[in-house]
């Protein structure tokens, strides 16, 4: 049987503070995660994962059956860059078996096919995350092929590439439309060919799902209450409820999510509490995430010119026109809060007090504009215990000890806010 092991490397650092709480590969591009799109492609093979040693626990629980951070013996290995956005068409260029070989793209080596010897020497010198180097010594003596993938470097690559995976996941997982829920005799399904909707689901009425620019994808025991709206392509997971909300194109909304307002082009982890007015557009957030009442992101310049990020000292223009924010883990937003474009929220932080946020809000940070402090962690602990036990999930030790590891992690992000 083959084996594939998919990895990070250092690239995750640029992808912080999203995925301080998860691997770059648990992060949902479309339908799926980008973990979740590699084994679809490589249904028969063992899977492994490298990760950094921190996250290893919580992994246990999300993918069981999953080998983490450890190697067995096997003899032949194909290992791919956890940052890739995975299809068929990969598939078919990367092939688990074969002789050794190592894939390049934009000259940064993203997959590597390895035996025996080689693969003992890689697997010898591998201490959790992958380091740059480790495929490179190998490059004298075997094939190295160049080969273009999508690849997440930046939140906002997840937000553009949203849309056209939301269209590939679909095909993947239905062929083609079916409804199995129950739909309201007033709602509107348009056309049904390209909408699927999920056992235990209710469409109430007065509902217009409108999927002739995309499928959406309705998962399990969703609720899409009256007067909503749902433009494809779009994804709503399992037990999600749909408050009366917009839902625009190009949107994913991870399971048990509460949404209302408008939403466009954005990402939902999983777990988001967004049950009042506002608009949020190109957008990521995390899991557990709670807006109050009217916040807003901006996703365009009063210039229309291209957006720039900024986490702590690292600035980027993103050449992006529409852009909204990078919203972490556990992040809350009091009333009225208005983000700018571009802005990066981190882990458990709390805002509120109204008007614009700071455009870089540090990860375990509690205020308004004008004063914001360190967020205990024993304070920021039982919060997150309080709001996930709501969801009916009790909060495991792996999850308190990882918000520990987090908070002393994160110190640099509050210390540079200063």
């Amino acid at each position: 049987m083959a084996s594939i092991c998919v990895y990070e490397d250092e690239g995750y650092k640029d992808l912080l503070p999203i995925c301080w709480m998860r691997p770059v590969f648990d992060l949902r591009c479309g339908i799926t995660t980008l973990l979740e799109k590699i084994r679809r492609e490589y249904p028969r093979a063992n899977t492994y994962v490298l990760c950094r040693d921190y996250l290893s626990d919580i992994l246990k629980g999300s993918y069981p059956g999953t080998i983490i951070n450890k190697f067995g013996k096997e003899t032949m290995m194909l290992f791919l860059n956890g940052q890739i956005v995975f299809d068929s068409e990969l598939a078919k260029m990367i092939p688990p078996a074969g002789p050794d070989e190592i894939f390049e793209h934009e000259g940064r080596i993203i997959a590597a096919r390895l035996n025996k010897e080689n693969l003992e020497l890689v697997k010898s010198k591998i201490k959790g995350i992958v380091q740059s180097g480790i495929f490179s010594m190998l490059k004298d003596g075997i094939k190295v092929t160049k080969i273009n993938v999508k690849f997440i470097s930046r939140y906002f690559d997840l937000i553009k590439e949203n849309g056209g995976q939301i269209e590939k996941d679909f095909i993947s997982k239905t062929k083609g439309g079916l409804i199995k829920g129950r739909v309201h005799q007033q709602s509107v399904i348009s056309p049904k060919g390209s909408v699927f909707v999920d056992d235990g689901s209710n469409i109430g009425p007065f509902v217009v799902i409108d999927a002739k620019d995309g499928p959406v994808y309705i998962g399990k025991g969703v609720d899409v209450q009256p007067f909503s709206l749902i433009q494809g392509p779009a994804y709503i997971g399992d037990r999600c409820v749909i408050l009366g909300a917009k839902i625009r194109k190009n949107t994913s909304i991870g399971q048990y999510s509460k949404i209302s307002g408008e939403v466009s082009n954005c990402i939902f982890q999983g777990y988001c509490n967004k049950q009042h007015e506002g608009f949020t557009g190109h957008t990521y957030f995390g899991e557990w995430v709670n807006l109050g009442a009217g916040t807003t992101t901006s996703n365009l310049k009063s210039n229309y010119g291209t957006i720039k990020t900024r986490y702590m000292d690292q600035e980027i223009d993103t050449k992006q026109m529409f852009l909204g924010a990078a919203i972490s883990d556990h992040a809350k937003t009091g009333i009225a809060t208005l983000i700018n474009a571009g802005s990066i929220v981190g882990v458990a932080s709390s805002y509120f007090g109204g008007g614009p946020m700071p455009k870089f809000m540090p990860s375990f940070a509690w205020g308004s504009q004008k004063d914001i402090k360190t967020y205990e962690i024993d304070k920021a602990v039982k919060t997150a215990e309080i709001v996930m036990k709501r969801r009916g999930i009790e909060m495991t030790e792996a999850e308190v000890t990882l918000f520990g590891r987090i908070f002393d992690m994160t110190e640099t992000e509050r210390e540079y806010h200063k």
